[in-house]
């Protein structure tokens, strides 16, 4: 960087200085200032950057939690009174929910034919049910609100799939009409396989692609 040239320059008293590159040739001429200016623009750059990414991330995550929020809105509207108990044959999912916690086995993770009456006997809907009865005690609503809430997952993802398969317009068409279609209303909020099927459909889908 700094070196004494061949042809240093004399001065006054006749003994030679160092001299330095011209800056055009010496990127770090006058070290002690563009060293300070160049901490000084690198801890703003770091900001910058840190600003810019927590952006981008607000704004990527903006839509999919806010299409999570309806179709979790939508589902759990009145959950305790609609469909009936009966409608959905949940009284099979409570059955053989607390049969498998009497007696827990590894039969809860064979294949089923996946019929709604089968829904007790699969742990997507058994263990949410275990969380949602410990958290609000044995009731309707604490047997459907678990997998409402994961069954309304399937808005976004549809969203994310859409976007990979099409455009982003379509995929935010596709996710708003599903969150609304009066089938995924009714199924979606009964404590039942088929209603939180389409959740791991879709993030099968997602992953595959």
């Amino acid at each position: 960087i700094y070196y004494c040239c061949s042809t240093s320059i004399p001065a006054a008293d006749g003994v030679p200085r160092p001299c330095r590159l011209p800056r055009s040739l010496d990127p770090l001429a006058d070290a002690d200032l563009e060293l300070s200016a160049i901490a000084t623009g690198q801890s703003t750059t770091r900001a910058e950057v840190w600003a810019g990414l927590r952006t981008r991330a607000a704004r990527s995550l903006a839509l999919p939690l806010a299409l999570y929020a309806l179709g979790a809105i939508l589902l759990t509207f009145e959950i305790g009174e609609h469909p009936s108990f009966l409608y959905a044959w949940e009284p099979y999912t409570a059955w053989q929910g607390f049969a498998f916690w009497d007696g827990p086995s590894w039969e809860i993770f064979r294949l089923t034919d996946g019929l709604m009456t089968d829904s007790g006997r699969t742990p997507l809907v058994v263990f949410p049910l275990w969380l949602g009865f410990k958290a609000g005690g044995v009731g309707l609503e604490s047997m459907r609100l678990p997998v409402a809430l994961m069954a309304a997952a399937s808005v976004p993802l549809l969203w994310l799939v859409g976007r990979r398969l099409a455009s982003e317009r379509i995929a935010l068409l596709a996710a708003i009409l599903l969150a609304l279609s009066p089938a995924f209303l009714l199924f979606g909020r009964s404590a039942t396989d088929v209603g939180i099927s389409v959740t791991p459909a879709l993030l099968t889908i997602y992953i595959l692609i």
